[in-house]
């Protein structure tokens, strides 16, 4: 639902959610142009961030790593000189976004275990994500999807049964500290 008439911009199924995402960078180029103006724009960051992917044009299967790529964007006065205009080419996950923030501040981020700071050099390089039927791990190098029912591998660009065997110790211990927090 947007106040703009939907134009065809892509022939397939997906034009409507096309068409948002062209009014969403509108409405942000419009939000950002008047923010500048504010006296709070200086001491302001904002974080933009999808809550989650769509189906798209491409048609990315949800067991597919690309389907649950999403975009983060921080913006503002307030960061450091050195993460201005930077763009971050390895995996992060939505898990990090608040432990990343926090460090940033020199803040404590043990409140949210599940996550890390994304831009500490030394942090290990992977997402978690789930689907209908099962979940998976992404790395920098590689991913796996596996069933939830047989924990069989439903999808993987991974060259080898090693990398798909370590994906599957990380997805297993995952889900086990899912399950254990859970349960506190």
């Amino acid at each position: 639902d947007i106040p703009d008439p939907i134009t065809e911009v892509v022939k397939h199924r997906q034009n409507n959610y096309v068409n948002t995402m062209m009014y969403t960078d509108r409405a942000l180029k419009a939000f950002f142009a008047e923010s500048q103006k504010q006296e709070w724009f200086k001491n302001t960051l904002f974080v933009i961030v999808a809550d989650h992917s769509h189906e798209n044009h491409r048609d990315y299967d949800f067991d597919e790593k690309n389907f649950h790529h999403i975009p983060l964007i921080l913006y503002g006065d307030v960061l450091r000189p050195e993460y201005k205009s930077k763009k971050i080419e390895y995996v992060t996950s939505q898990l990090d976004i608040t432990p990343t923030l926090l460090a940033q501040l020199s803040l404590n981020s043990s409140a949210y275990p599940f996550g890390k700071n994304s831009l500490n050099p030394g942090a290990n390089r992977f997402a978690y994500y789930y689907f209908f039927s099962g979940t998976g791990i992404i790395t920098d190098s590689c991913f796996a999807g596996f069933a939830t029912e047989d924990r069989s591998v439903i999808r993987t660009d991974c060259k080898d049964t090693v990398n798909i065997a370590a994906l599957h110790k990380i997805n297993d211990a995952w889900v086990q500290k899912e399950y254990d927090d859970y349960l506190r």
